[in-house]
């Protein structure tokens, strides 16, 4: 038990010969809790402390299909294609400023950015979010 919870296993006693073991089938923003032993022939340490994780949330970029957004430099301005009508844009320069956020509300979008430079253009929906960079030279 931890934490007054108790135990389930996911993987018990599961030998690693490397430095790392991935573990697989884990639901989404879930925490975990694991302990590490080590062998040397046929003897065993005692179990390490109980160290804590969390999953994060679902990457759902895939589901998103953000491969139809085209992001170009049209006229001055930084133009988003392929949108659903539903997502937020924000515009953030390299350091984290905030240059522009807005709600889309059709397939197409446009944002004036007089600046040059490179950005990110991060695009979120209430399911997930997918961000690019891009460098707008004039």
């Amino acid at each position: 038990t931890y934490g007054n919870q108790e135990s389930i296993y996911i993987i018990k006693d599961f030998p690693v010969s490397t430095n790392s073991s991935v573990i697989s089938n884990l639901k989404e923003n879930n925490s975990y809790f694991y302990q590490v032993r080590a062998t040397l022939g046929s003897s065993t340490s005692q179990q390490s402390e109980t160290i804590s994780t969390k999953t994060l949330l679902s990457n759902k970029a895939a589901e998103y299909n953000s491969s139809s957004i085209k992001i170009f430099n049209s006229n001055g301005q930084l133009t988003i294609t392929g949108l659903h009508g539903n997502e937020m844009i924000q515009v953030y320069s390299l350091t984290g400023i905030s240059l522009f956020q807005a709600k889309a509300n059709a397939y197409e979008m446009s944002i004036e950015l007089k600046q040059k430079g490179l950005f990110i253009i991060q695009i979120r929906n209430k399911d997930t979010a997918v961000a690019f960079k891009f460098m707008k030279l004039k």
